[in-house]
């Protein structure tokens, strides 16, 4: 049921997102994007001057997003947990968990080499992402995939 429900999921976004109307940006967006952009561009600047032991900064970051938020999707968040099944539940957690090693490994990466060459392989992650697919998952990678700008 998990599987067809993501089969569905995939199929119902290709086909309906050519035609979803574009709707207006609320206010506080166009205020929050620029910020978001700011923090995460310097983010590794800051984490590369900063003396605390790289676990602990990943432990930090990670507490620190999880808690904003969750306080600013408090009321939906009730709602909409109650709805997930059991294997939806795990496959979160797992996610979490590989983000949990991603920034350990990458904070840790950063006291061994320079800001450039972390962000250069944190950022060639979707072409990881696509050998695997070729590779280990067996799928097939359009052509466009890698000429997308």
């Amino acid at each position: 049921m998990w599987k067809e429900r993501i089969i569905s999921s995939k199929m119902e976004t290709s086909c309906t997102f050519a035609s979803t109307p574009e709707k207006e940006s609320p206010p506080f967006a166009k205020l929050l994007l620029p910020l978001g952009i700011l923090a995460i561009s310097t983010a590794s600047i800051l984490i590369k001057i900063c003396e605390a032991p790289p676990l602990v900064i990943a432990a930090y970051r990670l507490t620190i997003s999880a808690f904003v938020l969750v306080l600013l999707t408090l009321p939906r968040l009730r709602q909409d947990f109650s709805k997930l099944q059991k294997q939806e539940i795990a496959a979160a957690i797992l996610a979490g968990g590989f983000l949990c090693f991603h920034f350990a490994f990458w904070i840790t990466s950063l006291r061994y080499t320079s800001v450039a060459s972390s962000v250069i392989l944190v950022t060639t992650n979707p072409i990881f992402v696509a050998l695997a697919s070729i590779f280990l998952l067996r799928e097939r990678v359009p052509p466009s995939y890698f000429s997308r700008s």
